[in-house]
This record gives structure tokens, C-alpha cells and sequence, in this order.
């Protein structure tokens, strides 16, 4: 007999299948702190996933428990900025604590190396917030350390009209003219623009983006799909979640603008669990 929050969970996934394991788990981990052996059973009749499938996921990512955690969970990024601001030392007082519903963990690379060091917090029923810098304890716990990080220079090209601590709204971005303007061309126009710029991919192999979007128009083999791999883990790399959280409509024309050249109907856009504030963010453009 399912609990009645988890049952009201997992019946908003009815009809769905495996595209939606990783909201659902989410949504689980959220109310409960972890995922159960029930849940994961719900969650496998549900989606109709095999249950190790599920398992398989959970380990995969170090966001999910399998076993029941604190009411507060407390991770501090040990990677090398936030190493360099004293992290061990946090990590050090909080352990010190030793309270009974907190649980500290160390973690990687939370996209704050600006605001060193920095914590990531989960609590029962509320899900994950971001914290830096995670020096001053009453503040971490208490969840008055915003992490807002400070943008700078006098010719701002992406951060252009960017307010530090809010997201820019649709009619402040333009409504999408970019989309509009490349609508009124044929997407193999729109490609040759793309060619014609010399735009390449910001991944490390500085692959030409129109020889990239061309290939994917002409392949075979469909229907067509635009997959934005929003994550970004390497230490001292946090420009793009500050992109995410204050500008997620350029993110979001940038899919539809390769989703008509490439003539795609759908699109899948991750964002890692470490990014709690860039997922709000994204929601909410997208609600808009």
C-alpha cells in the first residue's frame, strides 16, 4: 500500500515512460530525502522501468539516496576554489556539530568558485539551494547565504542586461526576435548564416556549429531532436550557470533557432542537480 505522498507523486507520471525517470526521482527525493525500495517499485510499475534500471540511476548520480538521510543535507564543494577558500575548514566546523538531523557531505565543482566556498543545501520537502560562501555556518543553516555572483566589465556581450540575483523576463529579453527574423527565412538559410559566422561549439573541440547543424538537417534517420547538455562540472567553470539563471530565454531561442534549422519538433534540455537556482530559472522562462 503505497503512502499517500508518494502515491500522489507517481500518479502525476501516469502514461508517461522512461524520458520521465529522472523528474520523478527528483520529485521522490525531494518529499523523502531518498528513494525506497517502495518508491522505486512505484516508480518501475509507473513508468514501466526495470527496477535495476532505476537502481542503476540512483548510483549513477551522487544527488540520489538509496537510504534514508538527515532532515538537512550539507554539501561543501571540495574542489580546488573553493579547497583554496577553506573548505576543509567548514567541513571541519560542521562536523563538529554533529546534530543529529544534518547530514554533511564533501561534493564537486557547484558552479560558485566566484563565491568560495560554496554549499549546496537540501532540505526534506523543500529540494536542493545553493550557498556562498558557506564560511559563515548560522547564515549557511539558517539559508540567508545567497549565492549571487557578481558581474562585471563595461562591454557585456552574453550578461548584456543582466541583473545579478534575478532572471531577465521574456519582454526584457525582446519576445524572441532572433527566432522570429530566422522564421522568416528557410532553415537552410539560417544554417548558411550559422557557416557564414564562424560559430563554433564552446565544448573543446571548437567543432564549426554550421557544419554540425547541416549534418543533423540532412541525416535520414528521424524524427529530429536538439539535446542541450547544460552541464558543467570542471572546476573554475561557472559561466554558464550564471548565463542559466539570468538570461534562460537566450538558451531557450538558441534550442527553437537550432530546432527549426535542423527541422526538429522536440528537444531535451539537462540541467545538472547542481544547479538548482539555473533550473527554477529555466522553468520559469519556459512557463512564460
Amino acid at each position: 500500500m503505497l503512502g499517500s505522498i508518494l502515491e500522489e507523486i507517481v500518479t502525476r507520471y501516469e502514461g508517461r515512460r522512461r524520458d520521465a525517470l529522472l523528474p520523478l526521482l527528483w520529485d521522490v527525493q525531494t518529499a523523502f530525502g531518498h528513494v525506497s525500495p517502495e518508491a522505486v517499485r512505484a516508480i518501475s510499475h509507473t513508468l514501466r522501468v526495470p527496477e535495476a534500471d532505476i537502481y542503476g540511476v540512483i548510483s549513477f548520480y551522487t544527488l540520489f539516496y538509496d537510504q534514508p538521510t538527515a532532515e538537512t543535507t550539507v554539501r561543501i564543494c571540495a574542489d580546488p576554489s573553493c579547497a583554496l577558500a577553506g573548505a576543509d575548514d567548514v567541513l571541519a566546523a560542521l562536523d563538529a556539530r554533529a546534530e543529529a538531523a544534518l547530514t554533511v557531505e564533501r561534493c564537486t565543482c557547484i558552479g560558485l568558485c566566484d563565491r568560495a566556498p560554496a554549499a549546496l543545501i537540501s532540505r526534506r520537502g523543500q529540494g536542493e539551494s545553493a550557498h556562498a560562501p558557506a564560511s559563515d555556518l548560522d547564515a549557511l543553516l539558517g539559508g540567508d547565504a545567497q549565492a549571487v555572483s557578481h558581474v562585471g566589465g563595461t562591454v557585456r556581450v552574453l550578461l548584456d542586461g543582466l541583473t545579478p540575483g534575478r532572471a531577465q523576463t521574456l519582454a526584457e529579453y525582446g519576445d524572441y526576435a532572433a527566432l522570429r527574423h530566422a522564421v522568416a527565412s528557410a532553415p537552410a538559410a539560417v544554417i548558411a548564416q550559422i557557416q557564414a559566422s564562424g560559430l563554433i561549439g564552446r565544448g573543446g573541440a571548437a567543432f564549426p556549429t554550421g557544419v554540425k547543424w547541416d549534418s543533423a538537417r540532412k541525416a535520414e534517420a528521424t524524427p529530429h531532436y536538439v539535446v542541450c547538455n547544460a552541464d558543467e562540472s570542471e572546476p573554475g567553470t561557472f559561466k554558464d550557470r550564471v548565463l542559466l539563471e539570468g538570461r534562460p530565454h537566450l538558451l531557450l531561442e538558441g534550442i527553437a533557432l537550432c530546432g527549426y534549422a535542423i527541422g526538429a519538433q522536440q528537444g531535451y534540455l539537462f540541467v545538472r542537480g547542481e544547479y538548482p537556482e539555473a533550473a527554477r530559472s529555466l522553468q520559469a522562462a519556459i512557463d512564460e
